[in-house]
């Protein structure tokens, strides 16, 4: 489940992304037939 606007992301897309993107760590979150996984949403762009 995410927020209205927001973009969610795994703990897994995370670590692909976090040198690119300001990310914020939500906490542990129940996934559809994946049980839980720590989660993040993505929240500015740090490239240029």
């Amino acid at each position: 489940n995410s927020e209205p606007g927001k973009i969610n992301i795994s703990e897994t897309t995370h670590g692909l992304v976090k040198d690119k993107f300001t990310c914020t760590y939500r906490g542990e979150h129940e996934a559809k037939n994946k049980g839980k996984l720590k989660m993040y949403f993505v929240e500015v762009n740090t490239s240029t």
